[in-house]
């Protein structure tokens, strides 16, 4: 009897993933940055504030493979496509697949 494989439907927010073993690729859905509060300078938030994803094209985190990155205080999507081996938050709340 073969048992399906249980899907990660959840990301969390902070960490190192790869694409497959830990997550499965889709569309996921985060509420933006997990800080208890924001540090604005001069009326722009400090990357420290902000949740801030990126996809690589291999499974290290090697800014030179970046497919993908975006940061923000607010709700943001990143897909995980096939093209994706591996992606890593920071201090971002949770992400949820949503596709």
């Amino acid at each position: 009897m073969r048992h399906a494989q249980k899907e990660r439907i959840t990301i969390p927010g902070n960490g190192f993933f790869l694409v497959g073993p830990d997550i499965a690729p889709g569309l996921y859905r985060t509420g933006g940055s997990a800080s208890p509060f924001g540090v604005w300078i001069n009326d722009v938030p400090t990357q420290d504030s902000m949740c801030a994803w990126f996809t690589y094209s291999t499974p290290d985190t090697n800014k030179d493979h970046v497919v993908a990155t975006n940061m923000s205080i607010g709700p943001m999507f990143a897909n995980i496509n096939s093209t994706v081996q591996a992606f890593e938050s920071r201090n971002c709340q949770p992400w949820t697949r949503v596709t």
